[in-house]
């Protein structure tokens, strides 16, 4: 038995099947009926064109939109980049002159540094001062570790306390012998 045959034998009735329309048929009729009877289309979204029109030079509203959300696109991204340009070569300036900034700054604190160590080593005024500051900053400390350490002390040797004490007043007699002979030399010198 063939499909054929199955498929005949079960279909319903003459009078139940389906008749194609008349509207569809290629060809027949072509100008017997209404557009009306087409089905309903959004025309937004499809042209409906004349049979022997050139399809290959019709452009329909979407590709219109389309084309220009590429140029919207297209001039935004230059838009952009130019921007981007524009803040690429600001930064570059503004960081070329925060550079001679710090560089004017640096040489300016070199000049300062320069000047004052010039004066601070030839005035004995100033460099006697700060000698006799680290001096007593020395002296001070050593004191303030013997007050902190008192009750070791007993237990310490007493030539290595001797001997610490010895050379400091060494240090500082050696000291004093030489910025007063530094004192006498610049004072001659003016």
């Amino acid at each position: 038995m063939s499909y054929a045959s199955v498929a005949a034998k079960d279909a319903p009735p003459q009078s139940e099947q389906p008749v194609p329309s008349a509207h569809y048929a290629e060809g027949r009729n072509a100008g017997n009926y209404s557009t009306s009877a087409h089905p309903d289309v959004d025309s937004g979204k499809v042209n409906i064109v004349p049979s022997g029109t050139d399809l290959d030079h019709i452009r329909t509203e979407s590709a219109e939109e389309a084309d220009k959300a590429i140029q919207r696109a297209r001039a935004e991204a230059e838009r952009a980049q130019k921007e981007a340009k524009d803040l690429s070569e600001r930064a570059k300036k503004q960081a070329g002159k925060a550079e001679k900034r710090v560089s004017k700054a640096a040489s300016d604190a070199s000049k300062q540094v320069g000047a004052f160590w010039q004066k601070f080593s030839s005035e004995p005024a100033y460099w006697a001062s700060t000698l006799g500051a680290v001096n007593v900053a020395l002296l001070g400390g050593i004191g303030i570790y013997a007050y902190a350490n008192r009750d070791q002390a007993r237990s310490w040797d007493r030539r290595l306390v001797s001997g610490a004490a010895v050379g400091i007043l060494s240090l500082l007699g050696l000291q004093s012998y030489a910025a007063t002979e530094a004192a006498r030399r610049q004072k001659g010198k003016k």
